[in-house]
């Protein structure tokens, strides 16, 4: 992680507390918390929530953007404080997925006093399954006799379901465990699927030369399937 936030994020957080002073918080999440970043393959998500988001605040933040631009990582995230105290209720998944792994780098903590009910959990948390086990299956369609394309399909969207995933084990009150490869024997376990095709595809993320069989991939689909089953049976009351 070190390496990463050297390289990629404080020269930008310098740039932005030029421009902004400490009135921001920065919060960095996702796979260089965890210490699961692949060099060139993972993104650098970088959450920033100003005190106002302007069209003059934006634009005085064209230079440390540009900066970051160079580095082909996806641009942070940009929310007020007023936006991102309302912001539970619509990006339930979101933020439960941010919280479950962060470090504020610049300001205070901006997820110390957000809450997200589990109903706007779980709802969107179905919607956001359904939308990717139908994406999964006409790439499937398309694919089925490329191994290859196939194993690029599995890799670019293994990493957003194990995120689904773990909201779907927030829904059970489970405890989280850091690995991506851990969530989804977990998630197997809970709610009920062989979690051997997914991990096979997570031990290949970047792996440019690996081939997904058609059988791996059914059973990449079965988990999101059941993952679907699952949470559409939850009802918002059952857990915490």
């Amino acid at each position: 992680m070190a390496d990463v936030v050297q390289k990629i994020v404080e020269p930008f957080l310098r740039e932005c507390d030029r421009l902004l002073g400490r009135g921001y918080s920065a919060v960095l999440h996702g796979s260089v918390v965890r210490g699961e970043y692949l060099e060139g393959w993972s993104d650098v998500n970088l959450l920033l929530v100003l005190e106002a988001a302007t069209p003059d605040v934006l634009g005085a933040l064209t230079l440390p953007f540009a900066g970051w631009a160079k580095s082909h990582q996806p641009p942070p995230l940009l929310l007020s404080r007023a936006e991102w105290r309302r912001a539970a209720d619509v990006f339930p998944v979101e933020i439960t997925d941010i919280r479950s792994a962060y470090r504020v780098l610049r300001g205070e903590d901006p997820l110390a006093d957000v809450t997200v009910r589990p109903a706007d959990l779980r709802g969107a948390l179905e919607r956001d399954l359904r939308g990717r086990l139908l994406r999964l299956r006409q790439g499937y369609v398309a694919l089925a006799g490329d191994p290859g394309a196939l194993a690029g399909l599995a890799r670019d969207t293994a990493p957003s379901v194990v995120v689904l995933l773990r909201a779907a084990l927030v829904l059970t009150g489970a405890q989280l465990p850091a690995a991506r490869a851990d969530v989804a024997a977990l998630a197997g376990l809970v709610l009920g699927f062989p979690s051997a095709p997914l991990a096979d595809i997570l031990a290949h993320l970047g792996d440019g030369n690996w081939s997904c069989t058609s059988e791996c991939f059914a059973g990449y689909l079965s988990a999101v399937e059941a993952t679907v089953r699952y949470v559409d049976h939850l009802s918002p009351g059952d857990h915490p």
